[in-house]
């Protein structure tokens, strides 16, 4: 018997079936490659978004009362605060640094950055975004030291020889920031591990008279 082989129909027909299933495989693997990109991203976001937090809480939960001087305080608004830790994003060791919200409305940025220095945009966050301060009562303050204490401080310098805002005022108890446009809603929040007086290392550096006063 004479072998038969394909007739140009069956070529056709033969060559549309292998074209099927070829674009079928390559349409299932750009969907899986589609599906391993996002997933990458949102693990690097989510890595990144870990890491800004991280920063936050080791920066809030290392603040001191800093040494005498009116500027280097611990002060804090809504936008923003600013505060000497041991331990900022750049590393270990006394540093002064800035935490702040900043950007026109629908661009807001979180900034972070060491006194003096070029602050480092972290992320986007809403125009609702906010830091707040907690006090030893118990209650949040859109600014720090709350307006009411610092009233009274200076009624009492107008009468006395005291200048200082009560010990109790160096530090918040905690400091969060809350931004609910954020997708998922964002809060942070962190308590001060440093009691209102500066951690002993730090006061051995003053002289007794200013070490006092802290």
């Amino acid at each position: 018997m004479r072998a038969r082989g394909f007739t140009l129909l069956e070529a056709l027909v033969s060559l549309v079936i292998v074209a099927l299933v070829a674009t079928v495989a390559m349409q299932s693997l750009f969907q899986v490659l589609g599906l391993r990109e996002r997933v990458l991203r949102h693990e690097a976001e989510a890595r990144h978004a870990a890491l800004q937090q991280a920063w936050f809480r080791d920066s809030v939960a290392a603040l001191v009362a800093a040494p005498p001087g009116p500027a280097e305080g611990f002060r804090g608004d809504a936008t923003g605060w600013s505060g000497t830790t041991l331990a900022g994003p750049a590393g270990s060791g006394l540093r002064r640094i800035e935490w702040r919200l900043d950007g026109p409305p629908g661009a807001r940025l979180l900034h972070v950055g060491e006194a003096g220095g070029e602050p480092w945009p972290l992320r986007r966050v809403g125009d609702r975004a906010r830091m707040q301060y907690l006090d030893a009562d118990g209650t949040w303050h859109a600014e720090w030291p709350p307006a009411a204490v610092v009233e009274a401080a200076a009624a009492a310098a107008a009468t006395t020889t005291a200048t200082a805002l009560p010990a109790a005022f160096a530090l918040p108890r905690a400091v969060r920031l809350d931004d609910p446009d954020a997708e998922p809603a964002l809060l942070w929040w962190e308590p001060v591990a440093a009691g209102p007086g500066l951690p002993q290392p730090l006061r051995a550096m003053l002289e007794p008279a200013d070490a006092d006063a802290f």
